[in-house]
């Protein structure tokens, strides 16, 4: 099974078409732009601020950061330091929205991925993935609602990273389904 470029024509899918997800009623009326943005939009946020040069290398440092497996040090400490205060601390998230490391952030989001207790994406959802390449969103329509949520709010945080190297994309949605079925 060639993983990495069926993974990259399942996102380029995904992106190619309204806007990530089918508004087909069987999807429970779900949307991308129905999934709700995470604490930062990095693409609307820094739009506003800087050239289009200094996006795309902003674009290109998240992505480096979420495709990166090995941290310094120092932002090790910062991801154990998070993952205790949010286990201990209801203000932690307050300082975690502060937080504007991509390393950290991409290795809090990996951490808690690999740490669920069942992963996302069960072998037969990753086969009907596989199965549906050409056509994802009958695949989403037949995963549970959890699953198919998880993946498509990741896909719309995905999509706001474009444009992305093709190596650069491959090692994220591979790092990604890694990930989401507790395959490290």
């Amino acid at each position: 099974m060639e993983t990495a470029p069926t993974a990259l024509r399942i996102s380029r899918t995904i992106q190619n078409t309204n806007d990530g997800v089918s508004s087909d009623p069987s999807l429970d009326g779900l949307s991308l732009d129905e999934v709700p943005d995470g604490p930062t939009t990095h693409r609307h946020s820094i739009n506003g601020i800087h050239g289009q040069g200094e996006v795309l290398e902003e674009v290109n440092h998240i992505c480096q950061a979420l495709a990166n497996e090995k941290l310094s040090t120092q932002d090790s400490q910062l991801v154990t330091n998070y993952e205790k205060k949010l286990n201990e601390e209801d203000a932690a998230w307050d300082d975690l929205r502060q937080e504007n490391n991509p390393y950290v952030l991409s290795q809090l989001l990996w951490n808690w991925l690999n740490q669920l207790k069942d992963p996302v994406l069960r072998a037969q959802y990753a086969e009907l993935m596989f199965d549906h390449v050409e056509d994802p969103h009958t695949a989403l329509e037949k995963m549970d609602k959890g699953c198919r949520t998880t993946i498509m709010y990741l896909m719309k945080f995905l999509v706001q990273l474009q444009p992305i190297q093709e190596e650069l994309e491959c090692d994220i949605l591979l790092r990604l389904i890694s990930s989401l079925m507790h395959k490290l």
